[in-house]
C-alpha cells in the first residue's frame, strides 16, 4: 500500500532536482557570457593604453566580440566640448539615453543596457566631429587611432 507514495514522492523529488539543475545552468550560462564582456573590455582596455603612447595618427583595426545576449556597442563622451549627445534617431538607442547621459564616469555602453553593461575605458572617446555616442554592432571591425590626447574610435 505505501509503495504508490514512494514513487509518487520520488518523481516529486525528481522533478524538483530537475527544476533546479535547468535553473543552475542558466545561472552558469549568464555568468559565462558576463565574464566574456569583462574579458573583451579589459582586453579593449590593453589596447586602449598601447595605442595611447604610439605617436599620433597611429591607427588599426580592432574587432569587437561580444556575448551572444548584446546586440551593439557604443562609446560616448560626456566632454560638453565634444558637442554632447550627437547620434541619428535611432528608438532603441534613445530609450537608453538617460542611462547614458547621466552615467558620466563610464565611456562605453553595452546594448541592450544592463547594471553591468557600463564601462570606462581610460583615454578613449569617439573621434571629434563623429556621431556621439558612435555604435557598433558585435562583430564589426572599428578603427583605434591615437589622437592629441586620447585614443579615438571611427567607424573603418
Amino acid at each position: 500500500m505505501a509503495q504508490p507514495f514512494v514513487m509518487l514522492f520520488a518523481i516529486i523529488v525528481g522533478a524538483l532536482v530537475l527544476v533546479w539543475g535547468v535553473y543552475e545552468i542558466k545561472q552558469l550560462i549568464d555568468l559565462s557570457g558576463d565574464i566574456q564582456l569583462s574579458d573583451t573590455m579589459n582586453d579593449f582596455q590593453r589596447v586602449v593604453d598601447q595605442y595611447y603612447y604610439f605617436n599620433e595618427g597611429s591607427a588599426r583595426k580592432y574587432k569587437i566580440n561580444l556575448p551572444s545576449n548584446f546586440d551593439k556597442i557604443c562609446f560616448y563622451s560626456h566632454n560638453p566640448a565634444d558637442g554632447g549627445w550627437n547620434h541619428p534617431p535611432d528608438t532603441n538607442l534613445d530609450k537608453h539615453k538617460p542611462f547614458i547621459i547621466n552615467r558620466e564616469n563610464d565611456n562605453v555602453f553595452i546594448i541592450p543596457i544592463s547594471e553591468g553593461s557600463a564601462f570606462n575605458i581610460i583615454n578613449l572617446k569617439p573621434i571629434e566631429g563623429g556621431n556621439n555616442p558612435l555604435c557598433f554592432r558585435s562583430g564589426e571591425k572599428i578603427n583605434i587611432t591615437t589622437e592629441n590626447n586620447y585614443v579615438g574610435v571611427s567607424e573603418i
